[in-house]
């Protein structure tokens, strides 16, 4: 991989490259140089296509899931002192 990554970078019109990996994972790890990045959903045009609403409700659910999936990676919450009886 760190030759591939070296001869990518080595010509003249490629100045960076985007793994799309998680930061925790394999190429998370063998790539450094970390640059935030935002995914954006833009519908222009008078109101909203069919597409960008399926696309937006499917953007939504994979948040949704991810979020699901790490609340019970978690586990379960302990419950609190102020909330035990006397």
């Amino acid at each position: 991989m760190d030759r591939i990554t070296d001869e990518l970078l080595a010509g003249p019109d490629i100045r960076a490259i985007n793994s799309c990996a998680a930061e925790q994972s394999f190429m998370g790890q063998l790539w450094s140089g970390r640059r935030a990045m935002a995914d954006m959903l833009v519908d222009i045009g008078p109101g909203k296509s069919l597409g960008y609403r399926i696309e937006a409700m499917r953007l939504t659910g994979y948040q949704r899931l991810r979020d699901l999936r790490d609340r019970l990676r978690r586990g379960p919450a302990l419950p609190s002192k102020a909330g035990k009886a006397a």
